[in-house]
């Protein structure tokens, strides 16, 4: 009887194992803590090229199963993970990365900004600068009503690139909003580290000079339209909006 028992008990136990094994209603414990919402990274190193210039694209990605790149002009996606890419025309352009789960059903979209031509200087407007801070103190004890001017040059190599220097005499009683303008439109701003100058003259000649403030940018990854250069005196901030246009 005894016998008999430990062989039905033996039995039972491997019924067990089999339907744990093979019962397709029984799953795997879920894992919590873990998203299956892809992401992704643009990775481009630098923003500016030339028209017909290849560019390569890549992308740092999570939980992603498959790419769609839309490269803004108009021309077919791409599903490749890292493409390559060269825009025929002018002009700045949004690429748009989209990433998919596995499953399809999950995504999400990332995109960078890439400026195809020359880039132009168009004008640089200095904003809100009260001449005096609330306690009346001027903002510059160097020069007395100074006129404010506005430059800018390659870091390495670069002549001044004067952007019209029509300089503008303080009103303490005003908070002024200046602008420079370049007519010519002459001055291109090349994809490299250039400074950008804020400069004060006693009597507007290019002369004598004294600066206030200076601003270094990489314009081969600077994309922002306009390029806001900041800075601040006792008692109150101010910023320089720079605007440019692209080129052949």
């Amino acid at each position: 009887m005894k016998k008999i028992l430990v062989v039905l008990f033996a039995l039972g136990l491997l019924g067990i194992a089999s339907c744990s094994k093979n019962d397709p209603g029984i799953q795997p414990p879920a894992t919590f803590g873990q998203s299956t919402t892809p992401f992704a990274t643009i990775i481009l190193g630098k923003n500016t090229f030339n028209i017909s210039e290849t560019i390569t694209f890549g992308a740092t990605v999570q939980n992603t199963g498959s790419y769609s790149w839309d490269f803004g002009d108009g021309s077919s996606p791409s599903t490749a993970a890292a493409p390559t890419h060269a825009y025929l025309a002018k002009g700045v352009y949004t690429v748009k990365l989209t990433v998919y789960s596995s499953d399809k059903g999950h995504k999400y979209t990332a995109s960078v900004i890439v400026i195809i031509g020359n880039r132009y200087f168009d004008s640089a407007v200095l904003v809100q600068i009260p001449p005096a801070d609330s306690n009346g103190n001027a903002w510059c004890t160097s020069l007395a009503n100074p006129y404010v001017g506005f430059n800018f040059q390659k870091v390495v190599g670069g002549t001044p690139q004067i952007a019209s220097m029509n300089f503008v005499q303080f009103d303490p009683q005003k908070i002024w909003d200046i602008q420079y303008k370049d007519a010519a439109a002459a001055h291109i701003i090349t994809p490299e580290a250039w400074n950008f100058y804020l400069v004060l003259s006693q009597d507007q000649s290019l002369t004598n000079l004294s600066l206030m403030k200076s601003w270094t940018r990489d314009m081969s990854k600077e994309t922002s339209y306009p390029i806001i250069l900041r800075g601040s005196q006792p008692g109150h901030s101010y910023q320089i909006k720079v605007y440019w246009s692209v080129g052949n």
